[in-house]
């Protein structure tokens, strides 16, 4: 009992006292660290890039000397008010020491990334990249701990590019939609090609179409968890629910078993053969155009599908109108 009295008198005396923290202890040297920033944007931006005159400058470094002594000096003194609000200060002024420097690239890529491409792109990109940024991380820590600062942070900033790529402004198809949505605007033209006559409100094509608005929601959802919103988990749920029947239903409307045996017999029995190349002659401008669309498909994923219905109608003699008076459908 008497130590912990002790202890608690030593401790009330100290942080009463007009404890000081000279401001020389933390006269810092911040070249190495300097070092590292610069090699750190080298890897980063995977160019010798070059630090502006203010990064790090004497001025920056006096600043950062002070925060640290303001901190000490109010966790000496037991000031838990002014000791947050020193640490604020010191955040801040690295904030600033990061934007000055060029670091906050990293996080202006991040947020465009996240606005532009969706969290999914990133965490994709995080899993595809996972065996490269670990191994420049190890690097980057052994070379650090050897004071190598120039190649860790060389390293460290290579690890970095692999989880944040600098932004392009646009991401592999489209920099507005979600690869979900890029699917689905290349399933629907494809619905769209293989419609031949039958109405847009046909049981099939309504069918698939909501098939695809599914997906969509289902994405949309994800991201929605992703944002830690933990009520759309129950969404999801009904969500996926929703799919297999779906699909039951599609197979009961859309027949498209005969597309299949349409081109198995086209390529493999010699009137088959006649037929495509007479379809081909027949059309051959159309055709050639469709071909051109599908080749350049990401510049247009609605007109790539389409193209490759109606190329598949015209060589093949198929579409949704000629199949549905085809007896025998699919089955799951």
């Amino acid at each position: 009992m008497s130590k912990i009295l002790f202890l608690f008198v030593a401790f009330v005396a100290l942080s009463s006292a007009e404890v000081e923290v000279p401001a020389s202890l933390f006269n810092g040297n911040y070249d190495g660290f300097k070092t590292f920033v610069g090699a750190f944007m080298n890897g980063y931006t995977n160019s010798q890039y070059t630090l502006p005159a203010t990064c790090l400058d004497q001025a920056s470094q006096g600043k950062l000397d002070a925060d640290m002594v303001n901190i000490i000096t109010d966790v000496l003194k037991f000031r838990p008010m002014e000791t947050y609000d020193s640490l604020v200060v010191f955040a801040k002024d690295l904030e600033t020491m990061a934007s000055t420097c060029g670091i906050s690239q990293v996080t202006t890529n991040l947020n465009a990334d996240l606005k532009n491409k969706g969290s999914w792109y990133v965490v994709g990109n995080l899993i595809l990249e996972k065996d490269v940024i670990e191994s420049y991380i190890a690097a980057s820590t052994l070379e650090l701990i050897a004071f190598k600062f120039d190649k860790a942070g060389k390293d460290f900033g290579i690890a970095m590019r692999h989880m944040v790529p600098p932004y392009t402004g646009k991401s592999m198809l489209s920099s507005t939609s979600s690869p979900i949505t890029e699917l689905t605007q290349f399933g629907k033209g494809l619905l769209d090609g293989f419609e031949g006559q039958v109405s847009a409100t046909g049981a099939c094509y309504n069918d698939i179409t909501k098939f695809f608005g599914i997906f969509e929601n289902g994405y949309a959802t994800i991201e929605k968890i992703l944002q830690f919103n933990i009520a759309a988990i129950d969404d999801l749920i009904v969500e996926f629910k929703e799919i297999e029947p779906q699909m039951k239903q599609i197979s009961s409307q859309c027949p498209f078993e005969t597309l299949f045996a349409s081109v198995l017999q086209s390529l493999t029995t010699e009137k088959g053969l006649k037929a495509l190349y007479a379809n081909y002659y027949n059309s051959l401008t159309v055709i050639d155009a469709d071909i051109e669309n599908v080749l350049n498909c990401s510049a247009d994923l609605y007109t790539c599908g389409k193209s490759l219905g109606n190329a598949i109608d015209l060589l093949f003699s198929w579409n949704l109108e000629k199949a549905s008076k085809t007896p025998g459908f699919l089955r799951f």
